[in-house]
């Protein structure tokens, strides 16, 4: 498995904005006595989470940029070797920020917008509601999510905080996200803070000395607040699951299929071969089911290709505008939206899944059909990957606490349906030595702690979705 991380939640945040870096000192001839953020500054400083442009220099109000504060994250992350070329057209191969932006794409640690982007200007100002979101998905990459995430600030009188806002500014596709990060997280841990009373200034570009504050206030907030002296963080144990999930919210339920069995197969079906990975993009910035399903058809051992499976054999709906009110299908009935287009799809559950690998197996003379595991236990599905028989399951990106839409489809019976906005599949192929092992077509190969992969997979569900032989193929379990 390729980690994200390598290093403490501290050292995450250990961020030097220029070359070369300065000393630090503990006052800054451009920081006077009583600026408001002069603590912060002090603190992020002495524990050199954040140097200043000078010796004598810390420039709070000057603008960060993509091009900078990719590069940061990604130098505290280890600089990790990244596989994938360079995602952006106008991100030229060989310079100072290529690795950087490389590796915040791969790792999703971008605000999906940017994700989706055709082109990143890496001299373009990133806003305030950016930078949360990008803090946000680093601390969900480690896999640690802190205390208070998925609390909502309630009856905020933040009037910016307001989708039409964002829609008038033309961010509409930046909203859920930052409302997510910043109403939802940074909130309620003290990481961000109001302007006024009543403004967030969410799309304001992001001066040093804000930045200072929020790495300030993350970095307490993780609790790694000691005296520089004493600062030696230690290494990240195995992250633990998320606490009090979010409830989710009742969809319709699993689709009709043989019962699950009361125990798994004896031994696997012998014919499968070991499940190889498929990335979902650059392709589908949307199809982690029909990339999942691919996986697992291939371990047939005749290779399945995504974008056939999306194109011919999965079930899709729109999401369409109808005299004004959004629409879209019943995701147990079929995929919402178009995964080919960048921030145009949405998901399906396994029913559609399910249909479309049994119509894949009889066009393909497969001896297989779809087998339905929605419910069952930690037991079995652990019995089945002792065993690796690849399963398909539904959780979240990166296994963090499901958070839904606050803006809903209307469904053909009418009534109104709030999708999950971090909903993600991907297949499990192993358990080993106490780990979940899982080929995620955005993440590529995964271990996992069974604990943290079960607080999602269970809030989502526990859909699953396997291969079994048909009862006159010859072959056995």
């Amino acid at each position: 498995m390729k980690k994200l991380f390598h290093v403490s939640l501290a050292a995450m945040l250990a961020v030097i904005l220029i070359l070369p870096a300065y000393a630090s000192p503990s006052v800054f001839e451009d920081v006077p006595s009583g600026y408001w953020a002069e603590a912060d500054i002090r603190y992020v400083a002495e524990r050199k989470l954040f140097t200043g442009v000078s010796a004598t220099r810390f420039n709070p109000s000057g603008r960060l940029s993509w091009a900078m504060l990719s590069t940061v994250l990604y130098r505290c992350a280890g600089s990790p070797e990244v596989s994938g070329p360079s995602p952006y057209p106008d991100v030229p191969e060989g310079q100072w920020y290529t690795a950087g932006i490389t590796w915040a794409y791969e790792n999703r640690i971008f605000p999906l917008r940017t994700l989706n982007s055709p082109q990143l200007d890496v001299n373009a100002e990133v806003c305030r509601a950016e930078f949360c979101i990008m803090l946000y998905n680093c601390a969900g990459a480690l896999g640690q999510p802190l205390p208070g995430s998925g609390a909502p600030v309630a009856d905020h009188s933040f009037a910016d905080m307001d989708w039409t806002q964002f829609s008038i500014a033309g961010c509409a596709a930046l909203f859920e996200e930052a409302e997510t990060a910043m109403l939802r997280w940074a909130m309620p841990l003290g990481i961000m803070e109001g302007v006024s009373d009543t403004a967030m200034e969410p799309l304001e570009g992001l001066s040093r000395a804000q930045a200072a504050a929020m790495l300030c206030r993350f970095d307490r907030a993780a609790g790694s607040g000691e005296s520089p002296e004493e600062s030696n963080p230690p290494e990240l144990s195995e992250p633990e699951a998320p606490a009090d999930p979010v409830p989710v919210q009742p969809d319709p339920g699993p689709a009709e299929s043989e019962p699950i069995p009361s125990t798994p197969p004896a031994k696997p079906i012998p014919q499968l071969t070991p499940a190889q990975l498929i990335w979902q993009n650059p392709e589908l910035p949307n199809g982690c089911e029909a990339t999942s399903l691919s996986i697992l058809l291939s371990c047939t051992g005749t290779p399945a290709d995504k974008i056939d499976v999306l194109d011919n054999y999965l079930p899709k709906q729109p999401i369409t505008w109808i005299h004004g009110v959004r629409c879209g299908p019943d995701p147990q009935a079929a995929y919402a939206g178009d995964a080919t287009l960048k921030g145009g799809g949405w998901y399906c559950f396994e029913a559609p899944v399910i249909q479309a690998g049994d119509a894949w197996l009889w066009a393909k003379g497969q001896p297989y059909q779809m087998k339905n595991l929605t419910g069952l236990s930690q037991e079995e599905l652990e019995q089945y990957l002792s065993q690796q028989v690849p399963l398909v399951v539904w959780a979240t990106l990166q296994c963090q606490t499901p958070h839904l839409s606050s803006y809903p489809w209307t469904l053909p019976d009418g009534t109104k349906y709030y999708p999950y906005i971090n909903l993600h599949c991907f297949v499990l192929t192993g358990f080993i030595s106490g780990k979940y092992y899982a080929a995620d077509p955005i993440y590529g190969w995964q271990a996992l702690s069974p604990d943290t992969f079960w607080a999602a997979f269970d809030a989502m569900g526990r859909r699953a979705v396997t291969l079994s032989p048909l009862p006159d193929s010859g072959t056995t379990q």
